[in-house]
Formats: C-alpha cells, sequence, structure tokens
C-alpha cells in the first residue's frame, strides 16, 4: 500500500522544513510513504528547500494560483502515481504530523473513504470568539448538505482513498474543504473525522487578512457551495420570500374590492404582480441551475470513469512488460 502526503506550500521557506521533518517515516499497514510537495508559485526558496529535504515529488506551479488550484493538480498527480491513500497537510506545520497515522487508519481498516482531522476549535487560543462560531455554523451547513456530522468542516488536515479521490472535482478559488465534504457526501462517500492535534501558529492566515474578511469568505463561500449543490431547494426558497407578500397583497386587493363600494387599492395588483412575477423569476432559475448540477454531475462521473479505466491500462501495460 502506497500513501502520498500532499502539501500545498506558497512562500513557506521558514516553516516547511520543520513541516517536512516532522512527517512520519513508517505507518502500520502502508508499505511506502512518498512526500509531494506543490510549490504554488512562491517567490522564496520554498523549491529550493523541499529539494534539499529530498522530496519525492516537487510540482511548481509558475505563478501563484491559490489553493484550490494547487491542491486540484496535486491531487491528479498523485493519482498518477498510483497512490492508494493521500494525505493533505499544511506547509506551515499547523497540524501535528503525529496524527498522520490516525487519519490513516480507518481508510486502512475500510471503515471510511474520507477522513477529516478535527481539530480542537473550543481550546484554541488565537482563534477568536467569531472565527470559533462561523467554524461551527459553517461545519453545520456542511453537515447537512453532506448528509455527514462534520465538526471540522474548514480542516485541511485529511485523508482520502484512491476511489475517493478519483471522483473529487474541485470547482471552488478560494478554499477547497467545504465543497470536498458536500460533494463526497452526495456522492455516498463515508466521511470520518478522529480528533487531532495542533502546533503553535507560526504565521497569520494567508485566506484572510482580517475577521471581517474571514466573515465575508466564509459566509460567500457557504453559500456559493450551497447554490451549487442544492440550487432548486436555494431558489425555491428565495422565490417564496417574494411570492408570499404578492399573493398577500392580491388577496387584500381582492378583498377591499368586493367589501368596498368605492375602487382603489390598484397599488396592491402592481406591487404585488411584480413581487409574484420576481418569485416566479428565482423558481425558474432554480429549475435551471438543478438540471445544470445534473449535467455537471453526469460528466464527472464521466471523468471519474475515465480515471477508473486509465488505471486499468496502465495496469495491464505494466503487467504485460513484466
Amino acid at each position: 500500500m502506497k500513501v502520498i502526503i500532499q502539501i500545498c506550500a506558497y512562500n513557506e521557506a521558514q516553516n516547511l522544513k520543520d513541516t517536512l521533518t516532522d512527517l512520519p517515516r513508517t505507518i502500520p499497514g502502508i508499505d511506502q510513504i512518498e512526500i509531494l510537495v506543490v510549490n504554488d508559485g512562491s517567490s522564496d526558496n520554498t523549491a529550493e528547500i523541499a529539494e534539499e529535504f529530498g522530496v519525492d515529488h516537487l510540482l511548481n506551479l509558475k505563478v501563484n494560483q491559490g489553493l484550490a488550484t494547487a491542491f486540484r493538480k496535486g491531487f491528479r498527480y498523485a493519482l498518477k502515481q498510483e497512490a492508494d491513500f493521500i494525505v493533505n497537510t499544511d506547509g506551515d506545520n499547523q497540524y501535528s504530523a503525529a496524527c498522520i497515522i490516525d487519519l490513516l487508519s480507518p481508510l486502512i481498516k475500510k471503515e471510511a473513504d474520507i477522513v477529516i482531522g478535527e481539530r480542537p476549535i473550543k481550546t484554541t487560543a488565537h482563534f477568536t470568539p467569531i472565527k470559533k462560531g462561523l467554524q461551527r455554523f459553517g461545519s453545520w451547513i456542511v453537515s447537512q448538505l453532506s448528509n455527514a456530522h462534520i465538526p471540522d468542516a474548514a480542516s485541511g488536515f485529511r485523508a482520502f482513498t484512491r476511489e475517493a479521490a478519483a471522483q473529487l472535482n474541485i470547482h471552488s478559488d478560494f478554499t477547497p474543504t467545504m465543497e470536498i465534504l458536500i460533494q463526497a457526501g452526495q456522492r455516498g462517500m463515508s466521511i470520518k473525522s478522529v480528533q487531532i492535534k495542533t502546533n503553535p501558529p507560526t504565521r497569520k492566515s494567508r485566506l484572510m487578512r482580517n475577521t471581517i474578511e474571514y466573515v465575508l469568505r466564509q459566509t460567500l463561500t457557504i453559500i456559493s457551495v450551497y447554490v451549487i449543490y442544492q440550487p432548486l431547494r436555494f431558489f425555491s426558497r428565495l422565490s417564496l420570500i417574494f411570492l408570499i407578500p404578492g399573493v398577500a397583497l392580491l388577496f387584500r386587493y381582492l378583498y377591499y374590492h368586493f367589501t368596498e363600494p368605492v375602487t382603489g387599492h390598484v397599488q396592491s395588483v402592481v406591487i404585488g404582480t411584480m413581487f409574484i412575477s420576481v418569485a416566479l423569476l428565482f423558481w425558474l432559475i432554480g429549475l435551471i441551475s438543478n438540471q445544470i448540477r445534473n449535467n455537471r454531475r453526469f460528466l464527472e462521473e464521466i471523468m471519474s470513469h475515465v480515471l477508473q479505466i486509465e488505471d486499468q491500462i496502465k495496469k495491464q501495460d505494466d503487467s504485460v512488460s513484466s
């Protein structure tokens, strides 16, 4: 069994060596451990440090493309290297590398397809109350959409089986953490969480500059993920916001029309009709978006089958050459 530990790094020269040094050299049930560093267009000597350490794979991106793109490219590269399991961790040594064994254990025992490292958020001193609240709310949203109990959906410390990794497709440009879990849950994959330890922070987060930006980005991420994976439900509920007052205004006009001899209240008809029109528009957008979602699922299944076919062809070629 082969595991590839993926590290997406951007200007991590100060922390990368410690991160690499802490990685486990042996794991029960694993025959081969390889390290993949995805250098996301760093302007420092991140790549040189990875080479000096002697990592097995170094994927250099010419320009900084963001965490989601680096993660996606590293994922595909690890699959081509015939990894049975893929572990993702950060280059800033945030997560305790000793817990990689805990991540892989449920996968090796075939108890799960994806394992998430649950950080001790409640006792993490450098997390503000707002951040802790958003973490809990975001995790609750992801749990609802993925039909799984995920206490720490934002954790980037996670492990995947080869079969699970081959079926996942990342669309987010900000962070893939939430999207992956929702996609996995809707595909019927088994997701498990294990408690892990974290190291003291070595630098400020690069995903947000301040609390306000974090709140805005997390909120937009949650909304966009909800729209992408539950479009009909989202737009139907949005439609109700306009439909209910629209119908109420029309009933108001009918009530006064039949109970009062004086004509009037035409404004209720105009405004009510506008509200109902907007409601119908949102409902139609939901129907179209739902069809787009179905088409995307179909394309993702095709991509997954293509990867499986490529694996089979490669195995046949290897058996023939041997």
